[in-house]
């Protein structure tokens, strides 16, 4: 027998030790007392327990997560340019803290300010002052991606300022900005923030995802898009009632060559909303669609001449029959090479056979329609089967690839009577009393999907049972 050797943690390589600490369990990493023996070994263990461990901040999120964060980089000022990503949740106005302090936990700009190596900044539950006041003090580092979600909203000199403090950051190059509730649609920036637009440019921002009636009130009369966002190349607009597609039209007019991505997602669903401004956009190549962003007719008017190469389907979209055949048709958009379809996700064989056989499990009595009804993909009105897989075909014939987990949806009626047929086969084979078939999908439906599917198993259960 082999006799098992120990080794000593202070012989492990940099490289291990790193890997160790990334994987250890967060109980014991971020637990009220942590690993601390450990990082007391020696000074190389410490440095590479602090250089994972203060990688990725959350803070407010826990009572004293904000405190002890600013007694350890306050101790070891070392720590302060390791952080890489840092999320705030519960940013205060700064009227409501002590002086000197810019969150619900007092964290104090000093705190802020050490974080001169900072890559990514996410806002949460924020005010728009505290907003400003935090990137005020943040050094004028490499900060790349910044994320601000906004709860409370009024009429405040403190939004130039929050664009203001942008244009400190050179190296950004991707911006979210939101208002939380959805409701706040009606309020937000007012002219204040034009002026301030007048003065910022944002050299290397890439992606930005924001709104639409705040990409109005923001960038609606500050200038040309191309002038404040030269580099923009990826742009992911939230539709909602509030917007004006014309005025959004007009600030697309001006746009940077370089955008070349879009993508229309919705808070509201439900209602289609028109989106007839990507019509003037002639450098867009790379569609997203999702659910409620555009309006049928205004879409299929659009894709003949568009310069589109991909093109995406969100989840529920309202893709029909007609969108596919148009957008793999003989009107096809003519550099069209790929389509990935998201808008159904039908079942997989396994969940459909779990469906099946356990149709009555908890509690839930249904028929067999019923329980077809319930698994089925949702269709949107006016899409069906046969139209997806003549889409497919159209696409194969047309040397275009078409992806996503609603392809699967083309052979979803013959995909459930194969997995129907094994599950009948199951309880034939599996238990003593074949009318069982019958007890649980009901005499109707096991007959005539049996005289369609399965003559074979006819004779069978006519030579075991009298149940036919």
């Amino acid at each position: 027998m082999l006799q098992q050797q120990s080794t000593s943690l202070l012989s492990l390589p940099n490289e291990l030790l790193i890997q160790i600490f990334k994987y250890l369990p967060a109980s014991l990493r971020y637990s009220h007392r942590p690993i601390l023996p450990l990082t007391l070994v020696c000074r190389r263990f410490r440095n590479v327990a602090h250089a994972v461990m203060c990688q990725h901040v959350v803070l407010g999120l826990y009572s004293n997560a904000t405190s002890r964060f600013q007694v350890v980089v306050k101790e070891n000022p070392s720590l302060g340019p390791l952080v890489a990503t840092l999320a705030i949740y519960g940013i205060s106005s700064v009227r409501d803290g002590v002086e000197g302090a810019l969150l619900r936990h007092y964290l104090r700009r000093t705190t802020i300010q050490a974080l001169s190596n900072l890559k990514e900044l996410t806002l949460v539950e924020a005010v728009i002052d505290g907003v400003a006041a935090i990137l005020a003090a943040l050094p004028p580092s490499s900060l790349r991606a910044l994320n601000i979600r906004i709860s409370q909203i009024c009429a405040s000199p403190y939004w130039s300022e929050l664009w203001l403090h942008l244009a400190r950051f050179p190296e950004l190059r991707a911006f979210e900005l939101d208002i939380w509730p959805a409701g706040s649609a009606g309020v937000g920036p007012r002219h204040a923030t034009t002026h301030a637009m007048q003065c910022v440019s944002l050299p290397r921002l890439v992606e930005l995802r924001i709104k639409d009636h705040l990409f109005i009130k923001t960038l609606g009369n500050a200038g040309p898009l191309h002038q404040i966002m030269p580099s923009l190349q990826e742009l992911n607009l939230v539709i909602t009632r509030h917007a004006d597609a014309l005025a959004i039209a007009a600030i697309l007019s001006q746009s940077p060559s370089s955008l070349t991505a879009l993508s229309l997602s919705s808070r509201d669903p439900w209602t289609a909303t028109s989106s007839r401004f990507i019509m003037s956009l002639h450098s867009i190549r790379h569609l997203e669609f999702g659910s409620g962003t555009f309006v049928e007719t205004e879409l299929l008017a659009y894709l003949p001449t568009a310069p589109l190469e991909s093109v995406r389907l969100l989840r529920d979209a309202s893709v029909t029959d007609r969108v596919l055949e148009a957008l793999t048709g003989p009107e096809r958009p003519p550099q069209l090479q790929q389509i990935c379809l998201s808008h159904l996700s039908p079942m997989s064989e396994e969940n459909l056979k779990s469906a099946l056989k356990n149709r009555h499990s908890a509690g839930r009595r249904e028929n067999f329609d019923q329980l077809r009804r319930r698994i089925s993909p949702l269709w949107p009105t006016g899409a069906t089967e046969a139209g997806l897989r003549q889409a497919l075909a159209a696409a194969n014939a047309n040397g275009i690839r078409m992806t996503g987990p609603a392809v699967s949806g083309a052979n979803w009626d013959a995909v459930f009577h194969e997995v129907l047929a094994e599950v009948f086969m199951e309880e034939v084979f599996m238990v003593d009393r074949y009318d069982n078939i019958l007890a649980r999908f009901g005499k109707g439906v096991a007959i005539a999907w049996l005289e369609e599917q399965g003559p074979n198993i006819i004779q069978l259960l006519r030579t075991h049972m009298r149940v036919l």
